[in-house]
């Protein structure tokens, strides 16, 4: 799960989003409504989610101060993964191996 998060907060993975979401709700839609539910007790009343990943959907509405209250409880509720949000690149190889991440898809250059 470290490395979906990760992929997530470097990447902005969306097909790691939806397997992430199809593990923990069932599927994506079902994670979606739960989501929902969680912004509804944080107090974002203003926002619904259609998917994991914050793809466009017509019924996916949200506001900048829905948004921050996210922002603020994850600060407060959970310390301990804040720093996934200041990750700048993912280590995926030994050092030395050149290796480019495409949606979760690793390949090594060509041997010389």
């Amino acid at each position: 799960m470290d490395t979906a998060i990760r992929a997530l907060a470097v990447r902005s993975a969306n097909d790691v989003a939806a397997v992430v979401a199809e593990a923990l709700g069932g599927s994506e839609a079902h994670f979606a409504q739960m989501m929902t539910t969680k912004a509804r007790e944080l107090g974002m009343h203003a926002t619904t989610f259609r998917n994991a990943s914050g793809l466009p959907d017509d019924g996916q509405i949200t506001t900048a101060r829905d948004m921050l209250t996210l922002s603020v409880r994850v600060m407060q509720d959970f310390p301990q993964y804040y720093h996934y949000f200041g990750l700048q690149e993912l280590p995926t190889a030994a050092p030395g191996i050149p290796v480019t991440i495409a949606w979760c898809v690793t390949t090594r250059a060509p041997m010389a």
